[in-house]
């Protein structure tokens, strides 16, 4: 639950950041009493809106961390929180944006930021007693360079049911 309480954190979190990072820029669009304010006023404007921002985050770090119960370790954190910002800021940044487009390349470096958290909270996905009920296939591929001395060993273990 711990680990439910921390991703729902961090998306409101990611969602105040957003729009304290770059609402700014939409409003100056669409309201002139923004787009008159000097810079202060739109650096305040946004300080005001990362604080609640900072309120989401720093609750979801403490939950989640496991050094305080949670389930998450510190790069674990980071990694669901960069792919929770980057899945906000393209909700964002087509909803309010709408000259903003979304190439295949950045649909690629996505879902390669996803594959990232899978691999940083793969510990959590694949608990203990699920690992003793799965089969380990492993397949080991040594590549021998003479000459040079080069030695590259890579290992693909693959994980399938009983």
């Amino acid at each position: 639950m711990k680990g439910f309480y921390t991703i729902l954190l961090l998306i409101v979190s990611n969602v105040f950041m957003t729009f304290a990072w770059y609402g700014h820029l939409k409003m100056k669009q669409e309201y002139s009493w923004f787009a008159a304010l000097p810079l202060i006023g739109v650096i305040t404007f946004s300080w005001v809106i990362a604080f609640f921002e900072y309120s989401c985050q720093i609750p979801a770090n403490r939950i989640g961390f496991v050094g305080n119960g949670g389930p998450f370790s510190l790069m674990q954190l980071k990694v669901i929180q960069e792919v929770i910002t980057l899945i906000i800021f393209t909700v964002f940044t087509t909803v309010f944006f709408k000259g903003e487009t979304l190439h295949w390349n950045h649909l690629a470096a996505f879902v390669c930021l996803i594959a990232n958290c899978l691999f940083c909270v793969y510990e959590i996905i694949v608990s203990a007693t699920l690992k003793q009920r799965l089969r380990l296939a492993s397949t080991e591929v040594l590549f021998y360079i003479n000459g040079g001395s080069i030695r590259m060993k890579w290992s693909l273990r693959l994980y399938a049911y009983l």
